[in-house]
């Protein structure tokens, strides 16, 4: 990593992970060390893996063609995590919302500060059940021409929708992203006029085809226009 005020190269040496301190012998200066991570770099921009094919995607993708555009749909379908949230936010919710807002509906009286002090479980309920459904039922859905990307993520046809002009994109990598805890978790970054993040509920390899394929796609689009996208026209109809 560099040092934040000169920009000289830190050595492993001068690095403590575990007290969180780094040390630049060039300038001298001490800083922490998880406040300079380059937690949000690119792995890769415009590298596709050189073993990539479009046409074997992985279990869970289907990719078509419709009315001249290329369609890659990828569910978000993890049954480990659906089961997982489904029977958590079952007890969580019951005993939660259950003893908030379900006592106030069974005594037949409104207590205002108490259904005040359940709105964060009720927003918490709402996210780790979507989260549940998201496993379940949901997918993404990437449609390219040689124009734009529109990127919808959601359950059948309730979810939201981005389009991006495939011009605007000037990188395409895979986005990490540190916890407050120390996890982290990955999705597909498009860079240009802004970043616009998605992916993160796809299996490593789903994630990983979606993010070649579109990467493959905007390498053409800023080296020669009208080369790759007939072409995989051309092996998706056959």
């Amino acid at each position: 990593m560099q040092c934040p005020n000169c920009s000289s190269i830190v050595l492993p040496e001068n690095i403590n992970v575990a007290t969180d301190v780094a040390q630049c012998k060039s300038c001298h200066t001490v800083f922490r060390l998880s406040e300079h991570l380059p937690q949000s770099a690119p792995k890769s921009t415009l590298a596709v893996d050189p073993l990539f094919d479009l046409n074997t995607p992985p279990k869970g993708i289907v990719v078509e063609e419709v009315d001249g555009n290329l369609v890659i749909n990828s569910t978000t379908r993890s049954i480990g995590i659906a089961i997982f949230m489904t029977l958590f936010m079952t007890v969580w919710s019951g005993a939660s919302l259950g003893g908030i807002y379900g006592t106030q509906i069974i005594n037949g009286k409104f207590d205002l500060a108490m259904s005040l002090f359940g709105l964060p479980f009720l927003g918490g309920s709402i996210l780790f059940w979507s989260i549940a459904l998201m496993a379940m039922f949901g997918r993404v859905k990437v449609t390219i021409n040689r124009n734009q990307v529109e990127i919808f993520t959601g359950i059948g046809k309730l979810g939201r929708t981005k389009v991006i002009a495939l011009d605007d994109i000037s990188k395409v990598y895979e986005k990490t992203t540190r916890g407050s805890k120390g996890g982290t978790s990955t999705s597909i970054a498009l860079e240009g006029r802004s970043i616009y993040q998605f992916g993160r509920g796809l299996s490593f390899e789903r994630q990983r085809y979606v993010l070649n394929a579109l990467q493959l796609l905007v390498d053409d689009v800023k080296h020669n226009r009208n080369t790759l996208m007939p072409n995989l026209m051309q092996h998706l109809l056959h």
